[in-house]
């Protein structure tokens, strides 16, 4: 759910009115509560379907303007300002909500004549709008904005990274059987409409937000770990502790906070049965199922019959290795955000904070925008903290070399 707001409180804008005689304020709730029209080429369509930076990226037009799109199913639809001031998008209200980190963040809202997504159109959508340039690095990730889960009523999406695809049907019917698919029950609520399904650790129940804005397989609400039911399903020899930044939201960077991570033995998604599940602690509500899971598992959101599908990918992708720290582009530096306990790293003497100017011997360049950019999208795609030997680092004026 990065970029996301996790709370909707709708207020409309001082001064802006309906274009009506009376010139009353426009009436936000109904705009938002209102069906969204969809039009079809086909009862079936399919668009590629890319997985990079722990985010789904597709093609879509937002009006007249083609682009790529992050597909995030934990947040509303949220446009980048200068798309909007392309667009020359009226603004009908804002909106004030939290981010993925808690941190408040207050969004114009406009409305769109259609965004099409391969043969799919939808048709008069109310969206947010948020200057991305006002994040660190956020035009880097973000350079459009996201298509978010107020798309989602209405029609059934299969998520397939296994074969990078989405497919969007008029009728879950229309997609492919998996003789191995199981189905639970879908809870859909008021705007943005986003996806809820059951989940149980051991005897212990609740629902979780299905998130692919979230690049982990499970962030589990932290206060659900002190349930005797859940604490079972925690192999106690794979906690590790650590402290750091979760990451980067609508909002900034997020604070420095304690991190915990585990495996589950087994973790139940609807009706389907995850063994040995990596899962991280999530200090805010709700817990989340997150991208992590489609390197498994292909899920179909069914809509109009609220239900949540999932199936195993044909093959497996291999366990990935657990890191030990994690770097991020701050302040037009790099530094380290994340570090374990007890982790061949933290034995080495890295520190929490240290600016890295070198990675095994290749220099690190940030002097630029666009070299800050390139890096950061590096460290989310391609870097594998488990990979590296030498780290150069700069703390307090002195370079020091650690060899992990």
């Amino acid at each position: 759910m990065r970029g996301a707001l996790v709370s909707i409180a709708i207020v409309a804008t001082a001064g802006l009115v309906a274009s009506t005689a009376q010139s009353e304020p426009l009436n936000l709730a109904s705009i938002f509560s209102k069906p969204i029209e969809i039009g079809r080429d086909a009862a079936l369509t399919e668009v590629p379907l890319s997985l990079r930076n722990g985010k789904l990226y597709l093609q879509a037009k937002i009006n007249s303007y083609e682009g790529e799109f992050v597909f995030d199913t934990g947040s509303p639809t949220i446009l980048d300002k200068s798309l909007a001031d392309q667009l020359e998008l009226e603004i009908i209200g804002e909106n004030t909500g939290r981010d993925a980190n808690g941190k408040a963040v207050t969004m114009k809202i406009a409305m769109v004549d259609s965004i099409s997504i391969g043969g799919v159109v939808f048709q008069h959508v109310p969206v947010m709008v948020h200057d991305y340039e006002t994040v660190p690095l956020g035009k880097c990730y973000l350079p459009n904005g996201i298509l978010g889960s107020e798309l989602l009523p209405g029609s059934a999406w299969q998520i397939d990274t296994s074969n990078a695809t989405l497919k969007i049907a008029a009728a879950v019917e229309e997609l492919p059987e998996s003789k191995s698919m199981q189905s639970a029950p879908l809870f859909v609520y008021g705007y943005p409409y986003a996806p809820f399904i059951d989940y149980s650790i051991g005897r212990f129940s609740d629902k979780a937000l299905f998130d692919t804005g979230n690049s982990a397989e499970i962030a589990l609400f932290a206060e659900i770990e002190k349930d005797k039911q859940a604490r079972k399903q925690i192999d106690q020899s794979s906690i590790r502790i650590g402290s750091g930044r979760h990451g980067t939201s609508a909002g900034g960077q997020g604070s420095i906070l304690p991190l915990k991570q585990f495996d589950l033995k087994t973790i139940t998604v609807g009706n389907s049965e995850l063994e040995r599940t990596t899962a991280q602690s999530r200090p805010i509500p709700p817990t989340l199922v997150g991208a992590g899971v489609l390197r498994t598992s292909i899920v179909t959101l069914d809509y109009p019959n609220r239900r949540f599908l999932m199936s195993p990918v044909e093959q497996l992708a291999g366990p990935r290795a657990k890191a030990s720290f994690a770097l991020m582009v701050i302040d037009g530096q790099v530094e380290v955000s994340q570090l374990f306990e007890s982790s061949k790293a933290h034995e080495a003497g890295l520190q929490l904070g240290d600016k890295v100017v070198a990675i095994d011997g290749r220099q690190i360049s940030t002097a630029t925008e666009s070299e800050r950019c390139e890096t950061s999208l590096w460290l989310s795609n391609e870097f594998n903290p488990e990979e590296v030997g030498l780290l150069t680092v700069l703390r307090d004026n002195q370079l020091l070399e650690i060899a992990l």
